[in-house]
């Protein structure tokens, strides 16, 4: 459960020192295509992989959800507690309203935080998210097995078809409607 999330993590940090290093070595040089590529946060491959990063946190987000669908009742439970409630707000409100920005003005230069790039904004906020979950998960996962059924583990998730099969339906969905809204948006 945590490895996917690790993955996600160290991928994003590559993909972020990536960018800013393609960045200043392209200024001025004659540099390859694909650091071009790389470098402009308007190019398709710089924004592919990006969006899906994010997608890969948020079916990672799902799942764990699924599994452990009433974990926020053990998070007084979690060593660092306030801290990580902290976190969820401290990146949560600019989350969202950078999702709206998102979504109602695409392409512009983000009003959040003036002065940072809308690449810098959302590599950052995909990094936080998944250093928070990353924290939170392996937190819950040391619990002991009545806090873990108290978080409402789910492990016939596992056995049962139908719970199965109706998991991998909503993994699906989340997949295709986050495409169709990429899509529209332009």
């Amino acid at each position: 459960l945590l490895i996917p999330l690790l993955v996600i993590f160290v991928v994003s940090v590559l993909l972020s020192a990536l960018q800013v290093s393609a960045d200043m070595f392209c200024r001025g040089n004659e540099s390859p295509w694909i650091l071009e590529l790389l470098s402009r946060p308007s190019s398709r491959l710089s924004r592919t992989l990006r969006f899906t990063l994010f997608i890969g946190l948020l079916q990672w987000a799902q799942t764990f959800h699924a599994i452990f669908p009433k974990w926020y009742r053990t998070l007084n439970k979690l060593r660092g507690s306030t801290a990580l409630k902290s976190f969820f707000i401290f990146v949560g409100v600019p989350s969202g309203a950078r999702l709206m920005e998102w979504t109602l003005h695409p392409g512009q230069a983000s009003k959040i935080l003036p002065g940072l790039s809308h690449t810098t904004i959302d590599n950052i906020l995909v990094i936080a998210w998944t250093g928070i979950f990353l924290f939170a998960s392996s937190e819950i996962l040391r619990l002991p097995l009545k806090d873990l059924k108290e978080a409402g583990l789910q492990k016939e998730m596992f056995k049962d078809s139908k719970l199965w099969c109706r998991q991998t339906l909503r993994f699906k969905f989340m997949l295709v409607s986050c495409e169709v809204l990429h899509f529209f948006r332009g």
